[in-house]
């Protein structure tokens, strides 16, 4: 599944005045149908199950069962091109989304919309191992960035936050490194938790 963070409008799920949602946020399980534009496999008419909803690089991104290609599928908002309720009612995708989480989900400009380039995080610069559970890596750079925030790659030079997650890509070598250095180790609650709410 892309989540191409290219140029023009972006649809975003909203907080506050100072961009989008940084957590996933669970929907009810609602079952409906929808039409569907993929970038990969074309148009096509499922019956998903929502889970949750976050927000990506370029969109809303809705966590689903499908019940055509089974768990844990993504899909991208802007792509949903019709969606049926279980009543039968057809809705729009944005303003149904939006309601089931219970905030707005707007249409902003781009990359450059996403929020403050000056903020809580200015001056940090953050580096990642391991998985995450409730953020992409697309989603951690955007959010790090839009707060005045860096994210490096490789190295820890320079670093003041290692951010550890969990599972196979936890990366010993470089959580030494950056201990080393004097950055300061966190999990990804106590990342969550620098962000303001």
């Amino acid at each position: 599944m892309s989540d191409d963070a290219s140029a023009g409008p972006i649809l975003r799920l909203m907080n506050s005045a100072h961009g989008h949602w940084p957590r996933p946020i669970p929907l009810p399980d609602v079952t409906c149908t929808i039409d569907y534009d993929s970038s990969a496999s074309g148009y096509s008419h499922r019956t998903v199950t929502l889970h949750r909803a976050r927000q990506g690089v370029a969109s809303v991104m809705l966590e689903a069962t499908c019940h055509t290609r089974g768990p844990n599928r993504v899909f991208r908002l802007d792509r949903i091109r019709t969606l049926v309720d279980s009543s039968g009612v057809d809705r729009d995708p944005v303003a149904f989304v939006a309601s089931l989480c219970g905030t707005d989900i707007r249409l902003t400009c781009g990359p450059d919309d996403a929020g403050p380039q000056i903020g809580p995080l200015t001056g940090k610069t953050f580096a990642f191992t391991g998985e995450l559970s409730r953020l992409s890596r697309a989603d951690v750079r955007q959010i790090v960035e839009a707060r005045g925030g860096r994210v490096v790659g490789g190295g820890v030079a320079g670093l003041s936050h290692l951010v550890v997650g969990t599972g196979d890509g936890v990366s010993t070598r470089k959580i030494n490194a950056a201990r080393a250095q004097g950055a300061t180790i966190i999990d990804e609650d106590a990342f969550l938790a620098l962000l303001p709410r």
